[in-house]
């Protein structure tokens, strides 16, 4: 009723509604604040419509001055009028309040205060009565990408439309989509870099280059005792590397040399009686199809303090493979290892100190240049006289589109030293490393030092129709003699081919790190990566890799090779041991280099290549004794052709042996 009361004081009404309200208000003897109209009677009186007895008409509004509690303490603070804290967040303009009063508010949806950006004000007493204002307040808003929850649904940056984009990037990482992240918009591939499928024109790795390293070997994996781990490629022939390959007359020659990878990973685990194991897998991860002839582990014994290279990292024609295994590895001193006192990239005009970079092994190349001739220059020291010198070079080949510009020279690499006249000379042409993860040994011990110091050029070429890239990791110089090494071979025990599938690539669109990936199976296997013909059937094959005679492994991407070796010895006192997976391999890419699809020669089997075949080419000679015809026969019972689109076992086969299985089950015993 007060507050009735004092809305009436402020407004203009007849007298006798006045004088109604009025004895309404002295009536209610709970509004101990009631303010009375007219005399100073605790009660209102009407006459004629006039209050105040002189019946003039007029209203006279005087409050009591009388020293009854009717009226409100206007001096004593402790009787003062309060208002509480209702929680209510209406309308509240018509509450009476004491000017100079605040109190918190908010007028957003319910849920909503104090979540995101959203947050409560203040609200302020004016005249008497609150404001209706909530002052500071920030209420929901449109959704923004900035990292922050602008609608107070409790999820900073949700909600927010996306559309199509161009991310900038080359090849199937193009497409992409506006997306909000880390509260910025940004284009995001809607792919992301995949190993390339040779042949189809696209550019699946992202590096601006369609169907560029198309052309490797299987991969290689240690067993560490947990996962096993990748090591590097093969390095193995290729059965044709151009187009003209496959003419009659043009083919390349088939060549089945040793080459070994070493398994740096690979942990030896004890045997019960004294020797120990080891594990490691051949993997056909690329785009095409294996023929492994032999397959065996060399443990190679060297003193300790020293480094063990093979000779296989780098390529070499026939004439010029080692005699025997002894000669292939080199032990080198650790202690006569020379980084360069200062190591510098050049390109023509243009140079880059690389001194710190090329000092250690990172499993990162160097600085380069895809569209020009590379080459290092290293100053190694001092010259020490009569001592045999070898450039150690760390690092991979990869084949790619380089878009080399038309002022680069085709070429092989090379070695040059700097002579007494300060002049640059050719000294040797060198090979370039087989395939991932090298470790190459280029002999200097031939070259006549004249001068004070060992000043050497390394180019990497631009050969092999300028595919050729060769990605330097580390440089060394070894002067010094290699010790003596202990080669020893072990065939494996147990040699399971069987279907992996093909291993998640890491960051494969950088060409400046290895190959690295993960043999999970996940990786891209569609029907254009298939190949057609027959197989060597799952199982063990160990006896297919003891001898290298012409029996070979015939692999399809996907297909892997589990091996374990037996009987591995311990090393002698003071010598330590280096494992090396050795092979004897050809491969067929699906798509001919220079082609833009696979052909029916490239895409099959057969022609069956074997050590006296010559050339390679869709009408050489093939095997016809017995005894190769029985191993086709008993071996290569894995058929696919063009209706097949499984990978694995093929779908007749495993109908042929669930029918065989179901039969067995239903034939009664024998009496």
């Amino acid at each position: 009723m007060r507050r009735l009361s004092l809305v009436l004081r402020r407004s203009s009404f007849s007298p006798a509604l006045a004088a109604l309200v009025g004895a309404c208000a002295g009536a209610d003897g709970a509004d101990t604040g009631a303010v009375s109209f007219g005399s100073a009677s605790a009660t209102d009186s009407a006459t004629d419509g006039d209050t105040d007895g002189d019946t003039d008409g007029t209203v006279t509004d005087s409050v009591s001055a009388s020293a009854t509690d009717s009226s409100p303490n206007t001096t004593d603070p402790s009787a003062s009028d309060t208002v509480a804290d209702t929680g209510d967040t209406g309308d509240t303009s018509g509450d009476d309040c004491v000017d100079g009063q605040t109190r918190p508010c908010y007028s957003g949806p319910a849920g909503t205060a104090n979540v995101g950006l959203c947050m409560g004000g203040t609200e302020s007493c004016e005249g008497g009565m609150w404001s209706g204002l909530c002052v500071g307040e920030s209420l929901p808003g449109v959704e923004a990408c900035n990292s922050a929850d602008d609608d107070c649904d409790g999820t900073p940056d949700d909600g927010i439309m996306s559309n199509a984009c161009n991310t900038g990037m080359q090849g199937i990482c193009s497409a992409g989509t506006n997306s909000c992240a880390m509260g910025e918009m940004a284009c995001v591939p809607t792919m992301q870099p995949q190993q390339e499928v040779c042949g189809d024109g696209v550019d699946q790795n992202c590096n601006g280059n369609a169907d560029d390293a198309c052309m490797s070997c299987p991969y290689v994996y240690g067993f560490d005792g947990v996962a096993y781990r990748y090591e590097g490629a093969v390095g193995g022939a290729s059965l044709f590397g151009r187009p003209e390959h496959a003419l009659r007359g043009r083919g390349k020659a088939v060549t089945f040399a040793p080459l070994s990878v070493r398994l740096a990973g690979a942990a030896l685990r004890a045997g019960p009686d004294g020797t120990a194991s080891a594990k490691a897998k051949l993997l056909v991860a690329e785009d095409e199809i294996a023929y492994v002839d032999r397959m065996a582990l060399t443990v190679v014994e060297h003193p300790e303090g020293t480094e063990v290279v093979s000779s296989s990292a780098l390529q070499w024609t026939e004439r010029h493979a080692p005699a025997d295994a002894t000669e292939e590895f080199l032990a080198l001193p650790l202690a006569a290892m020379r980084t360069a006192t200062s190591a510098t990239w050049r390109s023509g005009p243009r140079s880059v100190d690389i001194t710190e970079a090329i000092a250690r092994r990172d499993e990162r190349a160097v600085h380069f240049d895809r569209t020009t001739e590379n080459f290092y220059e290293f100053d190694f020291g001092a010259v020490q006289a009569g001592a045999p010198a070898r450039l150690v070079v760390d690092g991979w080949k990869l084949k790619e589109q380089r878009g080399l510009r038309a002022d680069a020279k085709r070429r092989r690499p090379f070695v040059q030293v700097q002579r007494a006249d300060g002049a640059w000379h050719t000294v040797m042409s060198v090979p370039s490393p087989r395939g991932d993860r090298k470790t190459v040994c280029i002999d200097l011990s031939q070259v006549a030092w004249d001068r004070s110091t060992y000043r050497v050029r390394l180019w990497t070429g631009t050969h092999e129709g300028g595919r050729a890239m060769w990605y330097v990791d580390r440089a060394r110089l070894c002067v010094g003699e290699a010790a003596p090494v202990v080669v020893r071979t072990h065939d494996a025990t147990v040699a399971r081919l069987g279907f992996d599938g093909v291993p998640t690539a890491i960051d494969p669109a950088d060409h400046a790190h290895p190959r690295w990936n993960t043999p999970d199976g996940k990786g891209a296997l569609g029907p254009e990566h298939r190949t057609f013909g027959r197989f060597t059937k799952y199982g063990d094959v160990a006896e297919l890799l003891r001898d290298a005679d012409d029996r070979v492994v015939v692999m399809r991407r996907g297909d892997a090779i589990d091996l374990r070796f037996d009987g591995i010895t311990t090393a002698a006192a003071g010598c330590v041991q280096t494992l090396w997976l050795r092979a004897e391999l050809v491969y067929k890419p699906r798509v001919m280099p220079g082609l833009a699809r696979a052909n029916a020669f490239s895409e099959n089997v057969g022609p069956m290549p074997h050590r006296a075949m010559g050339a390679y080419t869709a009408d050489a000679a093939p095997r016809t004794d017995a005894a190769y015809l029985a191993y086709l026969k008993q071996w290569n019972t894995r058929e696919y052709d063009a209706t097949s689109t499984c990978w694995g076992e093929p779908v007749r086969r495993l109908a042929s042996r669930r029918a065989i299985a179901t039969a067995l089950q239903v034939l009664p015993l024998a009496a």
